[in-house]
């Protein structure tokens, strides 16, 4: 519910404050008082272009708040502010400022949100109902929705059947297209990643054999140095009447004697332990002599070894590590490719099961969707026939096509209405007359308005082009729908202002060469005078304040009977 409205600055407002009333707001005023400004303004604050052209000459910028009450909210809302945190508040407060310079702010509560979340949540809070803001009542593609909603308790369970079976099928048929197009590279695939397994295979890599190759490759090019380093050693420790290892075992034998002196014991431990050291190193030598041989191949050899290993590192990774790992992984690749085959067939089984079962819940949704649409073709019928359009036919036309899967299910619904006995059944936008058309759409809000459970809806003058029987049918018919439903009206017609719960006239003053909107609650006797100037014009006169008394009396018994009902 739209508990006020503060607009700022807006076209020719310079301020104005209206605080709503549950029930029928009504609003009036004679023509280019500015009536069309409060809608535009409602527009702009929930998600509408903010054109700079809006701000009022000579102010940089312009401000429009709403106060929505929340506590009775369809589901849909309750979960978006409950995903936005902003549940918490039975108030709910809207403002939209934009400037000159094209910057436009919205906020909820205080807190910045995108255009696209305030209009999800203002398409939930209220609706604007006029020949030209209303094409969702008129748009083809929005009428499955529409009779779905109106069917709700008879269709939930077997639509969210449809829906799910629909997105279970999208799903897999998305991953049976991928695995389908990856078996048509597969075989290409499979061949370059086995010759890249079996290159990395036959190589009988392990980590670190680079580093092994590079120093083997420096002994094996430095290798007559190598030994004759060795021998020479060898023969300075072990050989000739010289040797380091005889003469030092002299030196040890000598100490031994006096080791029994503990000033010289360290003496002989050091050149002990040295001994057994270089003798040890000696043999290590001799063995190493012993065992030595010079090949010329493996040079050549351990250099192609290394190349291949570079080749391999240029291909598959810049270490030993990085090949084997990519190793694993093409055999991981390839098991997965050669199962995909399997998996390809499993999953057309799965598809065709899930066609299958969405067919037949499809089909009994359309089943269902029929019997729904003699329920709404009659209740609009009603509503039309309460309007003064009796004649009129209204079908519910429901074509189904097999092939279809959409989470609508397989029909395709489109409401046909004619105005006039003999006419053929033509789309909801083909109705030429504008009173019909206003009539038409308040029959189908009447109808629909329970089953989208907006609370607040605002009739931009739907009395368009009607008047007599016909306006006082409407403003009934408004009336009533207030009784469950806050409205705000924009009238032109005296029987729909007569029918107010609260009644605003919005004038137009002119002060100081300045031009202002401004807008006033009537209280009783100006609602009397209103409604009388409606009737007659300008020229207000004892008989049009007696109608218009008259008229008051009874919209009042009017609306005593209803509530009684």
């Amino acid at each position: 519910m739209l508990l006020s409205l503060s607009i700022k600055n807006f076209a020719l407002i310079e301020s104005l404050d209206i605080d709503f009333a549950n029930g029928l707001n009504i609003l009036t005023g004679e023509t280019g008082a500015g009536k069309s400004i409060i809608i535009d303004a409602v527009n702009v604050l929930l998600g509408g272009r903010s054109d700079k052209d809006y701000i009022r000459t000579g102010a940089d910028s312009a401000f429009i708040e709403g106060s929505f009450d929340i506590q009775s909210v369809n589901e849909e809302l309750f979960d978006l502010l409950g995903e936005l945190g902003l549940s918490d508040s039975d108030i709910l407060i809207i403002t939209r400022e934009f400037n000159q310079n094209g910057k436009s702010v919205s906020r909820i509560n205080g807190k910045q949100y995108p255009l696209n979340i305030i209009k999800a949540i203002s398409n939930n809070l209220l609706e604007i109902v006029g020949q030209n803001e209303n094409q969702s009542l008129l748009n083809v593609n929005n009428h499955i929705k529409l009779l779905d909603a109106f069917g709700k308790n008879q269709l939930k369970q077997i639509s969210r059947r449809v829906e799910e079976l629909c997105r279970e099928f999208e799903e897999k048929n998305d991953k049976f297209t991928e695995l389908h197009n990856m078996e048509r590279e597969k075989a290409r695939t499979i061949d370059v990643l086995e010759y890249q397994l079996k290159e990395i295979r036959s190589s009988n890599l392990h980590v670190g054999e680079d580093e092994e190759l590079e120093e083997r490759e420096k002994i094996v090019k430095n290798a007559k140095k190598i030994f004759d380093i060795l021998k020479d050693s060898y023969e300075r420790m072990y050989g000739g009447s010289y040797a380091i290892i005889d003469n030092l075992g002299i030196i040890m034998n000598g100490l031994e004697k006096i080791k029994e002196f503990k000033e010289f014991l360290e003496f002989y431990n050091t050149v002990s332990n040295s001994y057994y050291s270089i003798d040890d190193t000696a043999r290590e030598i001799r063995n190493y002599l012993d065992t030595f041989e010079y090949n010329p191949d493996e040079l050549t050899w351990i250099e192609e070894r290394i190349n291949q290993i570079n080749e391999l590192k240029r291909k598959y990774g810049v270490n030993i590590k990085d090949i084997l790992d990519y190793k694993e992984k093409i055999e991981n690749d390839l098991k997965k490719l050669k199962s995909n085959t399997e998996e390809l067939k499993n999953l057309e089984n799965e598809i065709r099961e899930i066609q299958k079962q969405y067919l037949e819940s499809a089909i009994n949704l359309s089943e269902s969707r029929k019997k729904v649409a003699q329920e709404l073709e009659k209740r609009i019928k009603d509503e039309l026939k309460e309007l003064n359009m009796g004649n009129c036919k209204f079908k519910v036309e429901i074509n189904s096509n097999m092939n279809t899967i959409s989470i609508n299910g397989i029909d395709k619904v489109e409401f046909l209405i004619s105005t006039n006995p003999g006419e053929p059944l033509k789309p909801l936008a083909k109705v030429a007359s504008g009173g019909e058309m206003s009539r038409i759409l308040l029959a189908l809000k009447v109808v629909f308005a329970d089953a989208d459970k907006i609370n607040t809806l605002i009739f931009d003058e739907i009395d368009s082009g009607i008047s007599g029987r016909a306006g006082q049918a409407v403003a009934m018919k408004l009336m009533v729908l207030s009784r469950k439903h806050q409205i705000i009206c924009i009238t032109h017609l005296p029987q729909i202002a007569s029918m107010a719960d609260e009644h605003f006239r919005i004038e137009k003053e002119v002060v100081k060469d300045s031009t202002y909107t401004i807008l006033r609650k009537l209280n009783e006797n100006e609602r009397i005078r209103e409604i009388s100037r409606m009737i007659s014009g300008s020229n207000i006169t004892d008989a049009s304040i007696k109608n218009s008394q008259e008229m008051l009396n009874i919209a009042q018994s009017l609306k005593e009977s209803v509530l009684l009902k």
